[in-house]
């Protein structure tokens, strides 16, 4: 009983509704972990979601140079280990218990069958998930934009602004693009009918920072990259090549885009409207299925892109005061 009531409060878990959160609970299993005690490593094979129901859990990350860095903790309410239902890579991070504590696990492969089965709930659970990664990554952006160490030799120089053109149909692209090729022929057709595609000259500023402009950018071609405006030029967060999406944090939640969009090369990419990708997102249509399946796969490569990008500027740090101390 007690495990079923603190999810009704759940912060993390709100937006599901009574009868989600109730099939959540049938599904899951009850763990318990003691102090001291690790829940899973880095590294390991990501093979359940945790769901904290008391205690205190804390997220730590291997660094450059082999050293330890505190991510975040963990209480109760609050979701661990997400990335084992929404990706098939290894653990980020190591999660280790701060105090005795217990809750729900749900097993990745259990979720899995459910969710092919077409269980409703499990669609508002995914959604959820999503989200919650989306505002993680927009949490590691804003820790990223406010550190005052970085590799300024890296920077660099402002984009020109170019004109964008429209391209004929390019779902004969999407067979070659991994994962994506899951849409099949007519999912493919399907999601180039709804959306714009565009070819993208290299150097344009695709998006600025704080816009509130929303769209979803698949790469068909070509490569676009996320910077962060900097006084003394762009820094480079991450890139996104052919199957690869772009501003999906601002798409979970309806914020203004934390990072510039430039295009990395020629580029050739379809835009979907925040419109279009809000009508799917727990649509049961098999392609809808297949894009956001690609959605949840491309929020875990953005976060633990996020989160290496975030533990180099921190390493950075601290090396240079460990040079500061060693001058003294």
């Amino acid at each position: 009983m007690f495990l079923g009531v603190f999810l009704q409060n759940s912060g993390q878990l709100s937006a599901l509704s009574a009868h989600a959160l109730a099939e959540l609970v049938k599904a899951t299993d009850q763990f318990t972990i003691r102090r001291g005690e690790t829940l899973f490593r880095q590294g390991m094979l990501a093979d359940a979601l945790y769901i904290i129901g008391s205690g205190k859990l804390e997220i730590t990350t291997r660094t450059p140079g082999d050293a330890t860095a505190a991510v975040s903790a963990i209480g109760p309410g609050e979701v661990v280990g997400e990335f084992a239902l929404l990706d098939d890579g290894l653990r980020s991070a190591n999660v280790t218990a701060m105090a005795n504590s217990k809750g729900l696990r749900i097993p990745r492969e259990r979720f899995l069958a459910l969710l092919a089965d077409g269980k409703p709930w499990t669609l508002e659970l995914i959604d959820t998930l999503r989200c919650l990664v989306a505002s993680r990554t927009r949490v590691t952006l804003e820790r990223i934009a406010a550190e005052e160490r970085y590799d300024v030799s890296s920077l660099r120089v402002p984009a020109q602004v170019r004109e964008t053109a429209m391209v004929g149909d390019a779902a004969g692209l999407f067979p070659a693009l991994g994962r994506l090729a899951e849409l099949g022929t007519e999912g493919a057709a399907k999601l180039t009918d709804l959306g714009t595609c565009l070819t993208i000259p290299r150097g344009t500023l695709s998006t600025e920072a704080a816009s509130e402009r929303r769209a979803l950018t698949i790469v068909l071609r070509g490569a676009l990259r996320s910077v962060l405006p900097r006084r003394e030029g762009r820094e480079q967060i991450m890139v996104h090549g052919p199957g690869e999406m772009t501003g999906l944090v601002g798409l979970f939640d309806k914020s203004q885009q934390s990072l510039e969009l430039e295009a990395a090369e020629d580029t050739v990419a379809l835009q979907l409207p925040q419109a279009m990708f809000d009508a799917m997102r727990r649509s049961p249509e098999p392609f809808a299925l297949a894009l956001f399946a690609a959605v949840g796969r491309q929020l875990v490569r953005d976060q633990r892109r996020a989160n290496r990008h975030l533990g180099r500027a921190v390493s950075l740090e601290q090396f240079n005061q460990h040079c500061r101390r060693s001058a003294i």
